[in-house]
């Protein structure tokens, strides 16, 4: 039997109504110029004006593919193919990345963050936590208990 692959721990940046669309089940899916290619567990700050980690989104192994591919995804998905066609437009590759589940947790603020972790800066797209070991501690110790897998 295969071991389950470790999942990267990830901070993520979304706009806020794309994580509650995630959260209703209307977006199953995330599409990235790049992106880790093995499961993850992503913390998700919500950006401005919302400035604040507010959930926790287990997303399952990235679809890899051509952004024909992924477009097509997007399309049978949400209608929006076109839409991830120009997100992707010169790019070789794109990412469809299948959200398993997802947890809502109290909101950790921007300035809660810069306050406890020194140097704390809002991702621009994502970065990995497994790099940053003071930052990921700390969103680990406010994490709801609920989230397995």
């Amino acid at each position: 039997m295969p071991q389950e692959q470790k999942r990267i721990p990830i901070l993520f940046s979304l706009h806020e109504p794309y994580f509650e669309e995630i959260k209703s089940g209307i977006k199953r899916y995330e599409y990235r110029k790049r992106y880790v290619e093995q499961p993850s567990i992503v913390y998700i700050y919500c950006t401005s004006p919302v400035k604040a980690v507010k959930g926790i989104v287990l997303f399952d192994t990235p679809i890899i593919g051509p952004p024909e591919l992924i477009s097509e995804i997007s399309e049978k998905e949400t209608g929006e193919g076109a839409l991830t066609a120009e997100y992707l437009k010169g790019k070789k590759k794109g990412y469809a990345i299948p959200v398993e589940s997802w947890k809502e947790i109290e909101s950790i603020s921007l300035e809660e963050l810069r306050d406890q972790v020194s140097g704390f800066v809002p991702p621009q797209s994502y970065y990995r936590l497994d790099n940053k070991p003071e930052l990921l501690e700390y969103l680990e110790s406010k994490r709801i208990v609920g989230l397995t897998k």
